[in-house]
């Protein structure tokens, strides 16, 4: 699912986030630095665009690619590369992926964004040294990179609000979980749900619902999807973990009453609701 298009010439940005307090419920303010880097275009592609990294200190990192000059109305991928051994250039140096972006579509000028939440450690140092955007229908064909390893250029601090939302179980299940939502100024939204005691090594949708009429409780309400997470499975303990990074707007106010956790195969059955009004 793509949760962002944009169209946009900047560079790639890491945002190093440095919470000013954080209170015993779980919610807190914070103030974020940040650097871009720019993409260069590859194999005479004339592509531009950026990659945008917010490192947060829950271990997750925030990343919104923007591009333009790219073939319209054509699916790309887009992946973090470690460094390779082919080259001292991390965009030639060959490395293998550690972290995928879903596919996105261009618009009918060529432009697109998508945006990914991610673990840190999976992206940090050599491990995420470039990221290339690739025609999906062909990874070998690479119109843009970013080297992470530049410097990169300083941006204006952000702000942001921290805040920990807690699952209830439902049906019965005697699963548990939180939401670890943050909000940035720059208009993104990242969210981390971390669950436990759910079917072991089992596959579960996720999703942001605005608040339905069926009830003036959230999560008895049934209302409509607005945003959703990516498919993630359980480990053998019945654990999981799963992010996304998307649109403030598209989950203000009431239109992100609600997260369920819903099992794959059968969204009807929901073994965990966090009452995001509360």
């Amino acid at each position: 699912m793509n949760i962002l298009r944009i169209a946009t010439v900047i560079p790639a940005a890491m945002l190093a986030l440095t919470i000013a307090g954080c209170n015993t419920n779980g919610s807190g303010s914070f103030t974020a630095s940040a650097k871009q880097y720019l993409f260069t275009p590859q194999g005479g592609s004339g592509a531009s665009g950026n990659a945008k990294k917010v490192v947060l200190l829950d271990g997750s990192t925030a990343t919104t690619l923007t591009v333009s000059g790219l073939t319209p109305l054509t699916q790309y991928a887009a992946h973090y590369h470690a460094k390779g051994t082919a080259s001292s250039s991390a965009c030639a140096s060959g490395g293998g992926i550690t972290e995928g972006f879903e596919s996105f579509t261009t618009d009918a000028s060529g432009s697109g964004s998508v945006k990914l939440l991610s673990e840190t450690s999976k992206i940090s140092g050599s491990a995420g040294a470039y990221i290339n955007v690739h025609l999906a229908s062909s990874l070998a064909t690479v119109p843009l990179c970013a080297d992470l390893e530049q410097a990169g250029t300083d941006l204006p601090a952000i702000t942001g609000t921290s805040s920990d939302k807690s699952f209830t179980a439902q049906g019965g299940s005697n699963a548990s979980g939180v939401a670890k939502i943050v909000t940035l100024s720059d208009g993104t939204k990242a969210t981390t749900l971390v669950v436990t005691s759910l079917q072991a090594n089992t596959q579960y949708a996720a999703h942001y619902h605005a608040l339905g009429v069926a009830s003036t409780n959230p999560c008895q309400s049934a209302g409509p999807i607005t945003l959703g997470f990516a498919n993630f499975t359980t480990d053998a303990s019945g654990n999981g973990t799963v992010r996304l990074l998307g649109l403030t707007a598209a989950v203000a106010g009431d239109l992100g009453a609600y997260i369920n956790v819903h099992l794959a195969t059968d969204l009807s059955n929901v073994p965990l609701c966090a009452d995001l009004k509360k």
